[in-house]
């Protein structure tokens, strides 16, 4: 059915009108219109339609979920006020008159299940993907790793368990997505074409060119008339590029093993040009310094179980609030239209465990749209509950602590110090928070002055404080870890040769290659040459090398 769309018309004459029904099953009719409003009622044209077909033919449809469903995707003018419309509810039907059957509804979903694979709305690939590897893990240990199924029996298994994931769905898609392809399809061909390109250029390296590959169009011809052929000429290239990725990697593994001989005998690496790292953020709780927000997230996760406040408050794929269908609950978590509205709704602080999405927000905010809601703050610049109680604790019981402005600021460090939080987000924004409440307390309570003073300039202090040098003066900074055969001809250059003394060697004129041994042979050579073949005999004549005795130096 691909390219082969199914607009329902009104004029439906004798001869294109259902005539019998003896069987209905795995049907797939694409729809498309040029309004919003003109796709959902030739929706339910075409609902009423099959059904109706179906009742008179004494076939009663199965319209339960996962078994008759209809995947829409609506866009253009208007398009997001009847989805929301539509698709409020936790599980969207579409109501459609029909005169035998009046209290039918047909279920609205953006994906469709079968035993084949999931046919999306956009028509995308990437969902058939997964299901091909899905399948081929599931069978790979079993069937195709076994030494026992025959090659023949692996490519008929293949082919019928893996490959046919990859085209279900392929009769649904509507006309436009068979013309304009899915971003998939040009990535495919993008990558077909960059491999005939790779095996255009690696048999031009190697001297052995072909005509069949010169264009894209010989390509397919040639690999459509002469499968054969096709095949013995990809195997070639590959032995050809491990040839020469084992060539590039002599020299790099030659760079690093001489590079670890100079560190053993006494050269080192200045601390400028390897081991000037930076600190970015600090954690104060493990007193260490980190490059960059990356490795600082990393630390936070692994070591201090860190995750997301929005983790856990809803289960689902659905957003109500964007009515964005997402893949998984992961992606869920951080729609940012949905964190604004639990955070203008104050519901953040008490994360609901839910098991539909119908529960996930009260029924008279089910129709609040995007525009309508309050601006929240993102969690990354949110402060900190755990510093502002213990600052306020210290504010109310901490005179016996302190009895200078120094005391104060360390008691500050302490509290700073005993979470592990970004230094530009969190940490100011809890300093931020700690003064505002700070200069409206002051004014409220009946402090001494000195304690007063002593809270108002540590406050003004962490507003204005760099917490990296703060937090983190007696910790290191981080250093970059150096690899001896990745970063060696990056390395080498820039060691220190002082402490390292090499043996003084007489200069040999060109570069030979020496064959052979004997007993009275030169200082800088081990052995006497039996034969001396220069660079350029060797690359004119290879044939002239023959390593009967060894070779000794070069």
């Amino acid at each position: 059915m691909i390219a082969a769309c199914w607009l329902w018309k009104k004029d439906v004459n004798r001869d294109d009108a259902i005539q019998d029904i003896a069987w209905m099953d795995d049907l797939a009719a694409p729809l498309q219109d040029s309004t919003t409003v003109g796709i959902l009622n030739k929706l339910r044209r075409a609902t009423v339609t099959t059904v109706n077909e179906c009742l008179k033919a004494i076939l009663l449809p199965n319209l339960k979920a996962g078994k008759t469903e209809a995947i829409a995707t609506l866009v253009g003018r208007g398009s997001k006020k009847i989805a929301r419309e539509t698709f409020r509810a936790s599980d969207p039907t579409l109501l459609f008159d029909s005169e035998l059957w009046p209290d039918a509804k047909l279920r609205l979903t953006a994906s469709y299940k079968h035993l084949g694979g999931i046919v999306q709305v956009e028509g995308g690939i990437q969902i058939q993907y997964w299901c091909c590897m899905a399948s081929f893990r599931k069978h790979r240990k079993a069937t195709f790793a076994s030494p026992i199924v025959a090659a023949a029996d692996k490519q008929i298994l293949f082919s019928t368990l893996v490959e046919s994931t990859q085209y279900f769905g392929t009769g649904a898609w509507p006309r436009a997505a068979a013309r304009k392809a899915v971003p998939e399809f040009w990535a495919i061909l993008q990558q077909a074409q960059d491999s005939l390109c790779w095996l255009r250029d690696i048999l031009d390296r190697a001297g052995e060119s072909r005509n069949e590959i010169t264009s894209w169009d010989s390509a397919v011809s040639f690999v459509q008339e002469e499968p054969g052929k096709w095949k013995r000429l990809i195997r070639r290239p590959r032995s050809i590029a491990l040839l020469c990725e084992l060539w590039e990697a002599m020299p790099q593994q030659f760079q690093g093993l001489f590079l670890k001989a100079c560190v053993k005998a006494g050269a080192y690496l200045p601390p400028s040009p390897c081991n000037g790292g930076t600190a970015g953020e600090v954690c104060g709780v493990c007193n260490r310094l980190f490059e960059d927000k990356r490795a600082w997230s990393h630390h936070a996760v692994t070591v201090h179980v860190r995750v997301r406040s929005s983790r856990g408050i809803v289960a689902g794929t659905h957003c109500p609030v964007c009515l964005t269908q997402y893949k998984s609950n992961t992606g869920m978590q951080y729609s940012m239209p949905r964190l604004v509205l639990l955070s203008s709704l104050e519901l953040a602080a008490n994360p609901l465990i839910m098991d539909t999405i119908s529960c996930f927000l009260p029924p008279e905010c089910m129709g609040l749209s995007r525009h309508g809601i309050l601006p929240g703050v993102d969690e990354d610049y949110e402060s900190h509950s755990q510093v502002i109680s213990a600052l306020e604790d210290l504010d109310c019981h901490g005179h016996d602590r302190v009895s200078a402005l120094q005391q104060m600021l360390d008691e500050y460090r302490t509290v700073f110090a005993s979470v592990c939080l970004q230094k530009k987000t969190r940490l100011r924004a809890s300093a931020c928070q700690w003064q505002a409440q700070l200069e409206e307390a002051l004014t409220l309570e009946f402090d001494t002055v000195q304690w007063a003073s002593w809270h108002a300039n540590a406050a003004e202090f962490v507003i204005h404080v760099d917490f990296v040098q703060w937090l983190g003066e007696d910790a290191e900074l981080p250093k970059n870890a150096i690899s001896t055969f990745r970063d060696a001809k990056v390395n080498i250059p820039w060691l220190e040769m002082d402490l390292i003394e090499l043996p003084h060697v007489r200069h040999a004129d060109g570069v030979s290659l020496v064959i052979g041994c004997s007993a009275d042979a030169p200082h800088f050579v081990p052995s006497a040459p039996e034969k001396c073949i220069t660079a350029d005999q060797c690359q004119s004549d290879p044939v002239q090398i023959a390593l009967d005795s060894g070779v000794f130096a070069c």
